[in-house]
C-alpha cells in the first residue's frame, strides 16, 4: 500500500510567498508591468511548490519525491537508502531551529525532506527495510 505525507511550510517559503505578492503589488500599482508580471510568474511558482510538494513510499519499493508540477518528480528505490534520521539545523543562532528527515542514499548523495509528520515518515522508511537513526 502506498504511503503519501505532504511536505511541511517552511517560514523561508512563507516568505518568499510575502515578497512576491508585495512585489507583484508594487509593480502593478506604479505601473512597473515587467516586474508585475515578473514576480506575478514567480508567485505562481511558489504556490505551486506549496501546494503540490508530497513524499510517497510505494509499495513497489520506492520513494518518490514530488515538489510542484513544474519540478522533475525524484524516483529513489527504498533498498537504496542506506540511512534516514531525523536532523535539526540552527538558523539565525538560536532564534530559529529547524528539523527535517535527513536520508542517505547511493554514492553518498543526502536529501533533506520535510514531511509534517516525521515521526510516522520514519516509521513508514523503517517498515519497509530503511536503517533509521
Amino acid at each position: 500500500m502506498d504511503r503519501t505525507f505532504q511536505a511541511r511550510v517552511t517560514v523561508g517559503q512563507y516568505l518568499a510567498l510575502a515578497l512576491c505578492t508585495f512585489m507583484a503589488g508594487y509593480g502593478l500599482w506604479y505601473k512597473e508591468w515587467a516586474v508585475a508580471l515578473l514576480f506575478m510568474l514567480l508567485l505562481v511558482f511558489v504556490i505551486e511548490q506549496l501546494i503540490h510538494s508530497a513524499y510517497t513510499i510505494r509499495a513497489e519499493g520506492e520513494l518518490v519525491i514530488c515538489r510542484g508540477r513544474f519540478r522533475k518528480v525524484r524516483h529513489i528505490p527504498l533498498q537504496d537508502i542506506s540511512l534516514a534520521e531525523r536532523a535539526k539545523a540552527p538558523l539565525f543562532g538560536a532564534l530559529f531551529v529547524s528539523h527535517y528527515v535527513l536520508v542517505h542514499y547511493t554514492n553518498g548523495k543526502t536529501l533533506a525532506l520535510l514531511p509534517t509528520n516525521e515521526e510516522e515518515f520514519l516509521k513508514t522508511l523503517a517498515k519497509r527495510g530503511c536503517k533509521i537513526m
